[in-house]
């Protein structure tokens, strides 16, 4: 188990396993040549499982906040599992749907939010509508399977497909933040 997260050895065979679920997932293979550039399925699971190395726990704080709204507990999962496993960011918050995203923005006022379209009670629009006005320094990314262009709403937007595209555009809109 990680001494940073709570990670079992079950859960990083699930999440790093290149046929995961059995092959038919979106995010199949998306996280091993992410997080552990180079090296082989074994070394990678082995690093994983040996916990965050290289996270200079002094630098904790300063790390960006990155909020995470999707109604899909597994795909929540997998979205707490990269950043954590990257290092770089902090998690502001998982919300569970639209409205609960909306008021966790508001409370953290994390630096950028991955926003799930299409969810219960708030839609991502509204959710948007919602934190350009609470927390107006937040960048948005659209994150569907639902929609397949980028909406007026977001500052970027990503098919969740394409999910190992994820932190490097985190990353874009932070230095465009910083600019």
């Amino acid at each position: 188990m990680c001494f940073l997260c709570p990670i079992t050895d079950e859960l990083a065979d699930l999440f790093l396993r290149t046929d995961s679920l059995g092959g038919g997932s979106p995010w199949e293979g998306a996280l091993l040549p992410h997080l552990h550039k180079g090296l082989p399925a074994a070394k990678s699971r082995e690093v994983f499982k040996a916990g965050i190395s290289g996270v200079d726990i002094h630098c904790m704080a300063s790390r960006p906040i990155v909020l995470l709204v999707d109604d899909d507990p597994n795909m929540r999962e997998l979205l707490q599992t990269i950043f954590t496993l990257d290092g770089r960011f902090r998690i502001g918050g998982c919300a569970v749907d639209g409205f609960e995203g909306a008021m966790l923005c508001a409370d953290v006022q994390p630096q950028v939010v991955v926003l799930d379209y299409f969810m219960p009670r708030w839609d991502g629009e509204k959710v948007a509508l919602f934190m350009r006005q609470h927390s107006p320094e937040t960048k948005i990314i659209a994150f569907s399977a639902v929609i397949d262009e980028a909406p007026a709403w977001a500052d970027a937007f990503l098919v969740k497909n394409d999910i190992g595209n994820l932190v490097p555009l985190v990353d874009k809109l932070l230095a465009q933040s910083a600019a």
